[in-house]
């Protein structure tokens, strides 16, 4: 196997922790209020975990879609749909860096919020 074979195996892997891990938080609140489901305000801040398995799953795309096209590169092949490839990484590029940045801006405010960073 060679380093693009890696690179697209490690973006299955970290899709599916991702993946799993948005399993685990669905069903954290699904059983966390029992059987009534508590309604959200409008205040709602999403937590650390679902941020993360966005963007585990986001970032699994992105090294998937990054090995595909360094495999093509290595073997000195073009894709069947070239601009298309190219459009479809640089989206899921693009939507990786939202969900990033996302969760540092959610990492910021859980820091602020619990006062952590005061003391420092």
């Amino acid at each position: 196997m060679d380093w693009p074979d890696w690179t697209i195996s490690a973006g299955l892997l970290t899709g599916f922790a991702g993946a799993a891990l948005t399993v685990r938080e669905v069903a954290r609140r699904l059983w966390q209020a029992g059987e009534q489901p508590q309604p959200r305000s409008a205040r709602y801040i999403e937590g650390i975990a679902v941020l993360l398995s966005q963007a585990l799953v986001l970032g699994g795309m992105a090294l998937i879609q990054f090995g595909n096209l360094a495999g093509h590169i290595s073997d000195n092949t073009r894709p069947a749909h070239l601009w298309l490839s190219f459009i479809s990484g640089a989206g899921i590029v693009l939507l990786f860096g939202f969900a990033l940045g996302r969760l540092a801006m959610r990492w910021q405010v859980q820091r602020l919020l619990d006062g952590s960073s005061l003391n420092a």
